[in-house]
């Protein structure tokens, strides 16, 4: 229905009180290009895919690559940002979802490698990587290294820099089954 003639028919334009400092102080600047689309910006983690953002957003894989103008088929970096279409306080839930599925799926993988024994320091060495030492120093997928890592940024490793290596029970059972290699100490003759 139409309003009366002279009514005004916008919602009132409420006005946030002036900071007592200036804004410029207050926000730092943005590290991105503002986007057109409304929702909450999310930077990607090491193991997830858009099937299981949007999953724990409860929104659809097409909306998410819709307002980040993706093609479904590629798949998602650690560090690339995003825009999950949600608003308020669905902005909120996901943020703790988020953080949930990742601690769940964290806790599964622990379970499945019979737990966790222990974590060990590893000093990084000229020309290693953070895939060559979550693949070849603790046998583990870099999802993992990362949550044990998660002050540490593991694109930029440094010689001697030290990174936490989780040890899990199934890796230190395999160790303890390797039998030593035979020697052959019997006299001979």
């Amino acid at each position: 229905p139409a309003a009366p003639a002279g009514e005004d028919t916008a919602a009132p334009r409420l006005m946030p009180p002036a900071p007592s400092e200036p804004i410029a102080q207050l926000a730092p600047p943005p590290t991105e290009p503002a986007t057109s689309v409304e929702g909450v910006p999310i930077t990607v983690r090491a193991g997830e895919n858009l099937v299981g953002i949007a999953s724990v957003a409860g929104v659809s894989v097409e909306e998410i690559v819709e307002a980040n103008s993706l093609d479904a088929r590629d798949p998602l970096h650690p560090g690339q940002a995003l825009i999950v279409p949600l608003e308020g306080d669905l902005a909120h839930a996901f943020s703790e979802a988020r953080d949930f599925a990742r601690a769940d799926r964290l806790d599964r993988y622990v379970s499945g490698r019979g737990g966790l024994v222990g974590v060990e320091a590893h000093a990084v060495r000229t020309g290693e990587t953070a895939w060559g030492i979550a693949r070849e120093q603790a046998g583990v997928p870099v999802w993992v290294l990362t949550a044990f890592n998660p002050d540490t940024s593991l694109d930029s490793l440094g010689i001697g820099q030290r990174v936490k290596v989780p040890v899990f029970a199934d890796s230190v059972a395999a160790m303890e089954a390797t039998p030593e290699p035979a020697t052959d100490l019997a006299p001979e003759g």
